[in-house]
């Protein structure tokens, strides 16, 4: 049998990419208009990849949004401190 090995970190670099070209791609179309297949084509993936990194194109939102949430509620606490 054949030992596929990925080098350390390809992991994390995919996952990268595909949350790249589904930013760009939602800013573009829109969330409701962008598909998982064009996202991966975006990414110069295959359609079924996205499924290791992520469960639904809902749970790839909310991965997204949540930094900008985090940010967005410290930028609020610190200005109310202030």
């Amino acid at each position: 049998m054949l030992n596929m090995r990925y080098a350390a970190g390809h992991k994390q670099q995919t996952n990268e990419k595909i949350l790249r070209a589904a930013g760009r791609l939602f800013r573009q179309r829109g969330y409701a208009a962008t598909g998982v297949d064009a996202v991966m084509a975006s990414a110069n993936l295959t359609p079924g990849g996205f499924y290791s990194h992520f469960r639904s194109k809902g749970s790839y939102w909310r991965r997204r949004l949540t930094p900008s949430f985090v940010r967005r509620a410290a930028s609020t606490q610190s200005s109310s401190a202030n």
